[in-house]
């Protein structure tokens, strides 16, 4: 039996998310230097500055309250909280 699974969108169609096993690359890479940072975070007005610049760059996915990057795959609400996270584009 062949089953189908339901892609989900987040912004136009030829915004698409990198591999499944690209994303797990990232997620572990990241989380390896969170946890080695003692998950040191940004203040605010670093976190609002990171999330601006994630909402005007090209790459963004937005769909309701998540922003995903089209490049890494990431949710940068999370992922923009933290002191050792870089923008794959390096915009922050």
């Amino acid at each position: 039996m062949i089953r189908r699974t339901k892609v989900l969108t987040f912004g136009p169609a030829e915004k698409k998310m990198p591999s499944a096993k690209t994303m797990a690359k990232n997620v572990i890479k990241d989380g390896g230097s969170i946890l080695k940072s003692g998950f040191k975070l940004v203040d605010s007005k670093t976190f609002d500055q990171r999330i601006k610049t994630c909402t005007d760059c090209e790459h963004v996915r937005v769909r309701g309250e998540e922003i995903r990057c089209s490049i890494c795959g990431c949710y940068m609400k999370r992922k923009a909280r933290f002191e050792v996270a870089k923008c794959p584009e390096k915009k922050w």
